[in-house]
């Protein structure tokens, strides 16, 4: 399964929660990632558990993909982010016929701001 984010910002965001502390040394890559929205399954809000939220995944809301994975329902799935419920995180899954649909650009260099770096 691979994680990404609807905005650059958010997946930066992603990365600094789950990752921190991170090293002015580290490099990292964005890539533009395309799709046909008929590949996706939008994940209804109000089927989630009510701690679907919390700041460490529950055995519930990881079925939610490991099933999607398993039955090969869609080559993406939306869903709320945790950090900002407002916009979507996306899973796709490349053993899904549909997976090579989709189009994945050049890696682009993405620099941290030098201020999120610090502790």
């Amino acid at each position: 399964m691979i994680y990404v984010s609807e905005h650059e910002s958010l997946a930066a965001l992603e990365l600094l929660v789950h990752t921190m502390p991170l090293s002015p040394l580290d490099r990292f890559l964005s890539f533009r990632i395309e799709w046909n929205e008929r590949l996706t399954e939008y994940f209804p809000v109000a089927q989630l558990p009510t701690d679907w939220n919390s700041e460490v995944p529950t055995i519930a809301i990881q079925r939610i993909g490991d099933d999607w994975v398993r039955e090969r329902r869609t080559a993406a799935l939306a869903v709320p982010a945790v950090l900002s419920t407002s916009e979507l995180n996306f899973l796709l899954n490349p053993t899904h016929p549909d997976f090579k649909r989709i189009k994945i650009g050049k890696p682009i260099e993405y620099r941290f701001d030098a201020r999120l770096l610090r502790r």
